[in-house]
């Protein structure tokens, strides 16, 4: 019990330090400071119990890489998704509004039900360059969803992707 309540602290931790405020750039692109804080933070994340990082997700043509599904077999999981450096530098952030840049409602869509709000809770950070959602896992099951880019105006979704809770 002590060991799961130390886990959550440090993921709801990490969470909260890598979920501090985008900030739009001049240019509306990410810059290589920021893509040093991201491979920075994935170096220390992707390698943490409970931590997932998913391949980072490249722009191309008009259309955006196969995200693969993810299985979960466990509670309590911080999943990380990243747009690519040079789809990143090219000026492609997950959706977000910079108004209140850390909802990430635009950037991620659970297509199934939940069975409650909070099973996962997502955020966006480093010019929403990087997308994180705390899974609790508090019920097994399969949940679509999408996850949609942007590069100016241009809105792209993504394939079907899935997690599993198994």
């Amino acid at each position: 019990m002590k060991r799961s309540a130390c886990i959550v602290m440090a993921l709801a931790f990490l969470l909260s330090a890598c979920a501090t405020a985008p900030t739009a750039t001049r240019s509306g692109r990410n810059t290589e400071q920021d893509q040093q804080q991201v491979a920075q933070l994935l170096a220390i994340s992707c390698t943490l119990p409970n931590q997932a990082c998913v391949p980072a997700i490249t722009v191309s043509g008009g259309a955006i890489s196969q995200i693969p599904d993810q299985h979960f077999y466990s509670a309590n999981h911080l999943i990380f998704w990243t747009i690519s450096p040079a789809s990143s530098l090219a000026g492609w952030t997950f959706v977000w509004d910079q108004t209140s840049p850390n909802d990430a409602s635009g950037a991620i869509n659970f297509k199934t039900t939940l069975p409650s709000p909070d099973e996962f809770t997502c955020r966006l950070a480093i010019n929403g360059s990087v997308l994180l959602c705390f899974n609790r896992h508090s019920v097994t099951g399969r949940y679509d969803y999408r996850i949609r880019v942007q590069n100016g105006s241009t809105i792209i979704p993504t394939s079907d992707p899935t997690i599993f809770n198994d």
